[in-house]
């Protein structure tokens, strides 16, 4: 059973820097496949890295946080998206 994490995701078109927290699989070697958050609606939000792609991650400090968080940064390959994705 593959390891699930939390990571963030960048939004786009949003006037300002925002990341939405969601889930992504570990696939080994360092890639992970993003999973997509309950009320995903792409109509609503515009994920810069969209569920089922995989993707590399790396650390980052949010502004005002003590901790760093895990980003998706890096597009390795997409899974077909099906209509129930997009």
């Amino acid at each position: 059973m593959s390891e699930t994490i939390e990571i963030y995701v960048k939004l786009i078109d949003e006037g300002v820097d925002v990341w939405l927290q969601t889930t992504a699989k570990h696939l080994g070697d360092g890639r992970y496949l993003l999973e997509r958050t309950p009320d995903y609606d792409p109509k609503l939000e515009k994920w810069e890295l969209i569920p089922g792609t995989i993707v590399s991650t790396r650390m980052r400090r949010f502004e005002g946080e003590r901790k760093k968080k895990r980003i998706a940064v890096h597009v390795e390959q997409t899974t077909s998206t099906s209509p129930s994705q997009t």
